[in-house]
C-alpha cells in the first residue's frame, strides 16, 4: 500500500494520508438541501463556491462541491475538527478547531495549502408568508400579527442585521410596526423575541438588531399596534433580496415582491356617525362609515328600560370600501318612552363589534286630531295624516255628498302617535267632486272635506 507522509507547515502532528483507498461509510440523507458558501481561497480556486449538504457525519452536517468536502472529520489525524479536504485522493487542505454544530465562519487555518484561508458563510433559503392567514386586527391592542416569513440557513454563522418591508393599503390608527423572531410558525409575544419597532409608513426599515439565523430555520413575524379607532386594511411585502442586510451569509432565493400573508389584513369598519331622530311616531337611525373591510353588515338592536337587547333588523354592508357609505333604519314600533339603540357590525368571517349606544326619548302626541289632506284639491292621490292619543281601533272612511260610504282607507287597531296614509281615488273609480273623510277612534271622531279633480 502506498503511503505519503507530509509535514504540516503549521507544525501539526504528522498526518498519514493513504492514497488510492476508497472511504465508504453510511450517512443519513436529508430532504432539505442546506447550503454553505466557501470563499477567499486563492490556493485552490475550484474549492470556492456553493456547497450542498449531503448528509450527516459525526453528528454534524457535511457538504460537498465537486471533489471538495467540508465536514466535522478526522482526515488530518489530530482528532475531530472542522475540515475542508479533497475527497479523492484524500488531502486535508484547511482545518478549524471549532466543535460548533455547523461550519464556523472564521478561524480557519492552513493545513496542506498556502495563501489565504477560507471564509465559510451561510446560504439562506427564503420562504414567504403566502401560507400565513393572520386574524383581523383588534383596535386598541398591541402586537397584532401582520405577516410572516421563514429563513433556513445552511449553517449557524449568519445573522440578519437589517430589513426593509413595504406596507400598502388604506389604513389609519397603526401606532407601531414591529419585527420579531420565533422558533416556530405561531406568533407569541410572550415567548418570541422583539427585534425592532418603527412607525407606520409605505416603507418601514428595521435596524439596530442582530438575529442569528438558525441552521434548523428561524421564523420572523411583523406585527402592528393599533389605536382604538384603527381602520382600513394593510398588506406587507418584501421587495427584493436587497431588502435584507445579512452578516456572514446571503439569501439564495430570488425575492420579488414577496407577500408576508395570504391576503391583506383587515382592520375594523370605521363608523364615524351614529345618530337618531324622531319622525312622526318613528325613530329614524342614521350612520356613516368611511372605510369598510370584509363588512358583512349591521344588526340593529334596541333595549327598553335596561331590558335585554333585541334585534330589530339587518342592513347589508358594503364589503370592502374606502369611500363614505350612508345607512339608515326606521323603527316604527315605538310609543312614549326612552329607547336605547346600538349596531352590531359583523364581518364576513363572523367576528363582530358593537357600536356606541345612543338614547332616544319619544314623546307621542297627547291628543286626537285629524289633519287636512295634502294636496287638496287632488288628482288622483292625496295624503291624510292624523294623531291618536291612545291605542285605538281606528277607522278612516270616505263619503260622498249624499253621505254614502265610498271607500274605507283604514280599519285596524293602531298605537298612539302620528299616522299617515296615501289615498288613491282611482282605486275606487270615484268621479270628480266633493267628498268627506271621517276618522273614528273608539268614541272619538273628526271629519274633513276634500275635492277630487279630473
Amino acid at each position: 500500500m502506498n503511503s505519503l507522509i507530509e509535514w504540516n507547515s503549521q507544525k501539526r502532528s504528522i498526518k498519514y494520508i493513504f492514497l488510492l483507498i476508497a472511504f465508504f461509510y453510511s450517512h443519513e440523507f436529508i430532504t432539505a438541501q442546506n447550503k454553505i458558501i466557501v470563499s477567499s481561497i486563492s490556493f485552490i480556486p475550484a474549492a470556492n463556491g456553493t456547497y450542498n449538504q449531503i448528509g450527516t457525519l459525526n453528528s454534524r452536517p457535511y457538504y460537498e462541491l465537486g471533489n471538495y468536502r467540508v465536514a466535522y472529520d478526522n482526515k488530518g489525524g489530530a482528532g475531530l475538527e472542522w475540515e475542508l479536504y479533497e475527497i479523492s485522493p484524500v488531502v486535508s487542505r484547511y482545518y478549524n478547531l471549532s466543535s460548533a454544530n455547523t461550519p464556523p465562519y472564521s478561524g480557519w487555518l492552513l493545513d496542506i495549502a498556502s495563501g489565504s484561508v477560507p471564509n465559510v458563510s451561510a446560504s439562506i433559503d427564503f420562504t414567504d408568508g403566502s401560507a400565513f392567514s393572520p386574524s383581523n386586527g383588534t383596535p386598541g391592542t398591541n402586537n397584532n400579527p401582520l405577516g410572516r416569513f421563514f429563513l433556513d440557513a445552511g449553517s449557524d454563522a449568519a445573522s440578519v442585521t437589517a430589513l426593509t418591508i413595504q406596507l400598502s393599503g388604506t389604513r389609519s390608527g397603526i401606532s407601531a410596526v414591529k419585527l420579531w423572531s420565533s422558533t416556530d410558525n405561531s406568533f407569541n409575544s410572550g415567548s418570541d423575541t422583539q427585534l425592532n419597532s418603527q412607525s407606520d409608513g409605505s416603507s418601514v426599515s428595521f435596524s439596530s438588531f442582530s438575529s442569528a439565523v438558525s441552521y434548523s430555520g428561524t421564523y420572523y413575524f411583523v406585527t402592528v399596534d393599533l389605536t382604538a379607532g384603527a381602520s382600513g386594511s394593510v398588506t406587507a411585502t418584501i421587495s427584493n433580496n436587497a431588502s435584507f442586510t445579512i452578516s456572514q451569509g446571503s439569501i439564495a432565493t430570488s425575492i420579488s415582491s414577496a407577500a408576508l400573508s395570504s391576503s391583506s389584513v383587515p382592520l375594523p369598519v370605521e363608523l364615524v356617525t351614529f345618530a337618531a331622530s324622531i319622525i312622526d311616531n318613528s325613530v329614524l337611525l342614521n350612520w356613516i362609515t368611511v372605510t369598510e373591510v370584509n363588512n358583512y353588515g349591521f344588526n340593529v338592536e334596541r333595549s327598553i328600560k335596561d331590558e335585554e337587547w333585541m334585534g330589530l333588523g339587518f342592513i347589508e354592508g358594503s364589503g370592502n370600501s374606502n369611500s363614505q357609505k350612508n345607512y339608515s333604519f326606521e323603527d316604527r314600533n315605538v310609543t312614549t318612552g326612552t329607547y336605547r339603540y346600538r349596531l352590531k357590525q359583523i364581518d364576513i368571517d363572523g367576528s363582530f363589534e358593537y357600536s356606541q349606544v345612543i338614547d332616544v326619548s319619544v314623546e307621542l302626541p297627547g291628543r286626537f286630531e285629524l289633519n287636512q289632506n295634502y294636496p287638496n284639491p287632488f288628482n288622483p292621490t292625496t295624503i291624510i295624516s292624523y294623531q291618536l292619543s291612545a291605542a285605538s281601533n281606528a277607522k278612516l272612511t270616505v263619503y260622498d255628498v249624499l253621505g254614502s260610504s265610498v271607500a274605507t282607507i283604514v280599519n285596524e287597531q293602531q298605537e298612539p302617535g302620528n299616522h299617515k296614509v296615501n289615498f288613491n281615488a282611482a282605486e275606487y273609480n270615484l268621479p270628480a267632486g266633493i267628498y268627506f273623510y271621517k276618522l273614528t277612534a273608539d268614541n272619538l271622531s273628526a271629519t274633513k272635506k276634500f275635492i277630487l279633480l279630473k
